[in-house]
């Protein structure tokens, strides 16, 4: 079991330094992690095998971990949102953060590589600043401190950085930061749009994110520098919330159904093909479905 263990770790270490590539389609096509209106659900990529894993309205925006074991995500609690952990088939449920100690949480919670913290954002005197929590001491550590919105954390695959949207320069732009201290921040983006819920691909090498730059909310990917952005989408209304698949070959994000948004209930998945630039609607219901989450960390068992 330890060997097991080991080849993981090795295995993932090798995919993020871009070593290897990887093409298995058991790891390609893991299950996607979304939330509806009734609590955590998973979905197969082809749109298959909708599957229920928490079944109340409390929990969502829904994380799943490096080994595919476990799944962070934000419950409500007594009026107040609490970063949680849960078994992938929805028993174990573990509380990590108290309203005594945080006000609010907001965003997905974000996985470490290692899978040994989970960075995210939170309130405190009226100040979304991020966050990690370690997992093996069960302490929080503040890497944040600016008087303006820092908020959707992300991992690079190394876990050296930790890739983050704030408005302290007046407009959402994307800044990078030191995972272990929160120094050595630099800024990605400097357009007057905003450009938030961005995400590293796996290899480390592009970013995903939402932009309203042509006026509408649509995904992008980009370099690690800023530069060869592309436009993937042409959502009328909103496209938000992009989230690699485990061998960067596809984006999962949410949208109005067909691109269309008229009210909150009509929030769908759906998957861009980065190589057909083909757009596939996995989720089609009544009910809002939001937050994928496509781990990109996955390490095949």
């Amino acid at each position: 079991m330890i060997e097991n263990e080991l080849n993981k770790r090795i295995t993932i270490l090798l995919i993020c330094f871009g070593l290897v590539m990887c093409t298995s389609p058991k790891v390609c096509e893991i299950p996607i992690l979304f939330d509806s209106q009734n609590g955590i659900f998973q979905i197969n990529a082809d749109g298959s095998k909708r599957t229920q894993i928490t079944n109340t309205k409390n929990s969502s925006k829904p994380a799943l971990s490096p080994l595919g074991d476990k799944i962070a995500y934000i419950s409500n609690i007594d009026d107040t949102a609490a970063l949680c952990l849960i078994d992938l088939n929805g028993s174990n449920r573990h509380q990590l953060t108290f309203s005594q100690d945080f006000a609010s949480i907001y965003g997905r919670p974000a996985w470490s590589p290692s899978g040994k913290e989970i960075a995210y954002n939170s309130r405190q005197n009226d100040n979304w600043d991020i966050y990690v929590f370690n997992l093996e001491d069960l302490t929080n550590r503040r890497l944040t401190f600016n008087e303006e919105l820092d908020e959707f954390p992300s991992w690079s695959p190394d876990g050296n950085l930790i890739l983050f949207s704030s408005r302290r320069n007046g407009n959402y732009d994307l800044f990078t930061m030191n995972s272990k201290t929160g120094e050595d921040i630099r800024q990605i983006t400097f357009s007057e749009s905003d450009e938030f819920r961005a995400t590293y691909s796996p290899d480390g090498h592009r970013i995903a994110y939402s932009s309203n730059e042509t006026g509408d909310w649509n995904i992008y990917i980009m370099d690690l520098n800023g530069a060869s952005i592309t436009q993937l989408t042409n959502c009328k209304k909103s496209c938000l919330r992009p989230s690699w698949s485990p061998c960067g070959n596809k984006i999962v994000f949410q949208s109005g159904s067909d691109g269309q948004l008229e009210n909150w209930s009509d929030w769908e998945i759906f998957i861009f093909d980065l190589k057909s630039r083909k757009v596939l609607k996995i989720t089609n219901n009544n009910f809002m479905d939001a937050h994928p989450d496509w781990c990109s960390f996955y390490i095949s068992k």
